[in-house]
């Protein structure tokens, strides 16, 4: 009733429609990224040893924790704020460049530390290849809140989807050419990539002046309530591979890790 109230029903309708269109290419996306995931998982399972599925969580154990301040929470609370100027627009686009860049800094700065914890030095220049799919992450993170924030999810979902398939089909690829875990990166660089070309084609907007740091405070507090959920979240579900790997090596850890990438499809997928 109060939302009805703020629109009328000229304005309501045209909103209502593009959520439900969203809704519905949201399904067939996800489907699609499901069915992309299942193959690759029982493709890859085939082609690369369990060491080399153990040497890439490994490597995963630190960026994933990383990627969870890939906007410090920033991306979600511009979603949903009421008004965004363009002059904050302009501030969030570097901003989430920034991070990206930091976090790429970040990951090659304790790539030494991760190896020497694992007590596997190939651990180390793994890190190095993936530490650019951050950089990329942190490019195209800021065109993909705004095709959110005006409710374009059609074209986020179609652009997204290709990402997945394209990249899918380059870390098979990879593997069958002997990539071993590199063939995963290839797929963070594959998608990162694609995603980061269409998503600025996509998106009209661009920046322009310079960033104003300060217009950002009003979100801050939102933002970093999201991260640090999403951060002691991960931690608790990094525990079980960290000690894996610190404990038994790569190709336990790769064992382990191997069923529950199925496992989990429905929670990373499907329950989203």
């Amino acid at each position: 009733t109060n939302f009805a109230m703020i629109f009328d029903d000229g304005a309501l309708e045209p909103v209502l429609d593009r959520a439900a269109r969203g809704y519905r290419a949201t399904l067939l996306s996800q489907a699609v990224r499901v069915a992309c995931k299942a193959v690759s998982v029982v493709v890859l399972a085939r082609i690369v040893s369990p060491a080399e599925h153990g040497l890439f969580a490994m490597a995963a154990s630190l960026t994933l924790v990383l990627v969870l301040f890939r906007d410090l929470g920033l991306g979600a609370a511009a979603v949903q704020a009421p008004e965004l100027s363009d002059e904050q627009k302009t501030t969030l686009c570097w901003a989430h460049a920034g991070i990206g860049l930091v976090l790429t800094f970040a990951t090659v700065a304790f790539a030494p530390m991760v190896a020497a914890f694992y007590r596997e030095p190939r651990v180390q220049p793994l890190l190095f290849v993936m530490s650019a799919s951050l950089f990329l992450l942190g490019l195209n993170a800021w065109p993909r809140v705004l095709l959110t924030r005006e409710l374009h999810f059609a074209g986020l979902n179609r652009l997204e989807t290709v990402a997945a398939v394209v990249a899918t089909l380059a870390m098979i690829a990879a593997g069958l050419l002997g990539a071993g875990a590199y063939a995963f990166a290839v797929f963070l660089l594959v998608s990162e990539g694609l995603i980061l070309v269409e998503s600025w084609r996509v998106c009209r907007w661009r920046p322009r002046g310079a960033p104003r740091w300060g217009s950002l405070r009003p979100l801050l507090r939102s933002g970093a309530n999201l991260t640090g959920h999403g951060l002691l979240s991960s931690i608790l579900q990094q525990i079980d591979p960290l000690l894996m790997g610190k404990w038994f090596g790569a190709h336990a850890l790769g064992l382990y890790t191997r069923p529950g990438q199925l496992l989990f499809l429905p929670q990373t997928h499907i329950a989203m």
